[in-house]
C-alpha cells in the first residue's frame, strides 16, 4: 500500500486492500479498547491512575 503511494502505481484500492484496512483498524481499535478497559478497572479498584504496575505491587 505504501509502495503504491510512493511509486504512484495504481491509484485505486481493491477489495482486498479495503479488507486489510478493515481488519487492521478493527484489531488496533480492539487493542485500544482492551487497554482502556484495563485502566478503567484499575482506576475503579484503586481510585488512582497507575502507569507503573511493577513498581506499585
Amino acid at each position: 500500500m505504501i509502495g503504491k503511494f510512493i511509486l504512484g502505481v495504481g491509484n485505486s484500492y481493491t477489495v482486498s486492500d479495503w479488507l486489510d484496512f478493515f481488519v487492521s483498524g478493527l484489531s488496533q481499535g480492539s487493542l485500544y479498547a482492551l487497554i482502556a478497559l484495563g485502566y478503567t478497572m484499575v482506576y475503579g479498584v484503586l481510585f488512582m491512575i497507575n502507569f507503573a504496575h511493577g513498581e506499585f505491587f
